[in-house]
Formats: C-alpha cells, sequence, structure tokens
C-alpha cells in the first residue's frame, strides 16, 4: 500500500492536473527534468518503502540475455524464432497454466522478452541481495523476505504477451 501512496504524492507533484505517472518515453522535459527531486522529496515521508532502480542500453541487454536465461528459466522452454517478415521472434514454454491446466506457449517480440528477462533478473538481483544482508549474521535460522513488486505497467493489456512472460519468469 505504501509504495502505491508514494506513487501518487509523487504523482500528484508532477501533474496535478491528471494524477498519474507517465511512461518515461512520453514524459515532457519539465517532467524528466523534476521527476528525481519530486521523488526523493516525498519518499523521506515513507520510511518503509524501499526502491531499486536500474537503467541499461539496449546492446547491454542484449548481451547479458544468455546469463539472464542461464538464472531464470531452463533454456529449452526459450527459443529464438524467425517471423515470416525476417524479424525475430521468442517463443516461450510450453506452461501449463497453473489456474486452468491449460498447456500454453506465448510468443512475443525479441525486444519485449530480452526487456522482460532484463526487468526479471534484476528483481531476482535484489530479492537475493536483501536475503543476504538480513541473513548475514543467522544462517543457522534464515528470516525470509517477502515483498510486493510494484513496477512499471508493461506494453499491452493486462495478461498480454509480456505481461504473461513476467509473470512466468
Amino acid at each position: 500500500m505504501e509504495h502505491g501512496q508514494l506513487a501518487t504524492c509523487v504523482a500528484q507533484r508532477l501533474r496535478p492536473q491528471k494524477p498519474t505517472l507517465m511512461k518515461w518515453t512520453k514524459a515532457t522535459k519539465h517532467y524528466r527534468r523534476t521527476f528525481l527531486n519530486v521523488f526523493f522529496d516525498e519518499f523521506r515521508y515513507f520510511p518503509t518503502v524501499y526502491s531499486f532502480a536500474i537503467s541499461a542500453q539496449e546492446p547491454t541487454i542484449r548481451a547479458s540475455v544468455p546469463h539472464f536465461i542461464d538464472e531464470l528459466m531452463p533454456s529449452a522452454v526459450y527459443r529464438l524464432i524467425e517471423s515470416p517478415s525476417g524479424k525475430y521472434k521468442i517463443s516461450l514454454g510450453p506452461f501449463v497454466r497453473a489456474s486452468t491446466g491449460e498447456e500454453i506457449t506465448i510468443t512475443l517480440s525479441e525486444k519485449r522478452a530480452e526487456m522482460c528477462l532484463f526487468i526479471g533478473h534484476f528483481v531476482l538481483r535484489m530479492h537475493r541481495a536483501m536475503f543476504d544482508a538480513l541473513n548475514a549474521e543467522r544462517s543457522e535460522r534464515p528470516g525470509y523476505v517477502n515483498w510486493n513488486f510494484y513496477g512499471d505497467k508493461f506494453h499491452g493489456p493486462p495478461d498480454g504477451d509480456m505481461d504473461l512472460m513476467f509473470q512466468i519468469v
């Protein structure tokens, strides 16, 4: 709840006329210039909120894909396929949807898949780091890290290809 409240406070200060956060690619220059100052100014009122952020350029993400796959999933379920137009897509699966028992395979653009792996790997690394920090002095009885993930909305509708891939990852 606190993450949502922080996001609302930041959005209200950045865009009082329409208090919602914007996708960075659609943000105005003013929004981009003031975002960090507003974020950190509001952040101090939310002592139970932790914020982790990362940024990387596309070539770096692409070069890291094999590592992400090794860390996140069996490589056999991640397949590069060439579409009739000559562009590459990723086929991911098959998986069994727990709620229905249905077997599904997801197909999405290579760029979306790479971004999803990048974000998933970042979340995994942060979770491991928090677990290690929490248990640094109590390895005989480890505690667990349980947190909610408040991330940016993926491209497309809820349960779209990238959203489903992230849920699987």
